[in-house]
């Protein structure tokens, strides 16, 4: 959606049963489905590690509308999920907190994703949410920022409107710690310098830590 290929194995033979047990075969399906397409040619010989684009307008409003759909039902409606985002945007910390912890009791299972990196899928949570803040806003995920790899940047369009930057930490039965330990992230590694450059004001560094359904 950010206009950015993404590299991923495709496989001409694609078996539809297979979605159930090969997640990246919903790569070759969306490819030979129209839904993406290859930023070079490709002769048939070697699918196996392709870059894929979204290939026209049209198709990207029909992306952007499911992921939208599917994430507004996850937060009980599109008005909860812009309110929550409008509380991130002026540092609200106690009322995004609370909005986190509705969606990860009621609507959000972590139990459900893989154990060896659970912070992806509360990651992947807020990275869905963000695609409401275009086209006023700019949604960057692990992308290198001042002397590391932040989590999640939200990039204001227009110089003077607010900045958020993101850490997102697993507990691992101290939240206390992890809190301290992303807070300091954010600093010691300057993340932040990209929205000093854009010309973001306010900025609120954001730590976010998750414990089971509980942020």
């Amino acid at each position: 959606l950010r206009d950015e290929p993404i590299h991923k194995p495709v496989d001409e033979n694609l078996v539809l049963r297979s979605l159930d047990t090969t997640p990246d075969a919903v790569w070759s399906l969306l490819l030979f489905a129209g839904y993406l397409k290859p930023t070079e040619p490709t002769d048939g010989a070697d699918l196996r590690n392709v870059s894929l684009k979204i290939p026209n307008l049209e198709v990207k409003r029909d992306l952007e509308n499911l992921v939208k759909d599917y994430f507004s039902k996850l937060v009980g409606g599109e008005n909860n999920a812009r309110s929550m985002l409008a509380a991130m945007l002026r540092g609200d910390e106690g009322e995004l907190q609370s909005y986190l912890n509705r969606i990860l009791n009621y609507n959000a299972s972590p139990y459900d994703a893989d154990s060896r990196t659970p912070e992806r899928f509360y990651h992947g949570v807020m990275l869905g949410l963000a695609v409401f803040l275009e086209p006023d806003y700019e949604v960057k995920s692990n992308h290198i920022g001042g002397r590391g790899r932040y989590d999640l940047m939200v990039i204001p369009r227009v110089k003077g409107q607010p900045g958020v930057c993101l850490e997102f930490k697993v507990s691992e039965g101290d939240e206390e710690r992890a809190l301290d330990l992303a807070r300091r992230q954010i600093g010691e590694k300057d993340y932040t310098v990209e929205l000093e450059r854009r010309g973001a004001h306010p900025i609120y560094r954001m730590a976010v830590v998750f414990e089971g359904q509980r942020a």
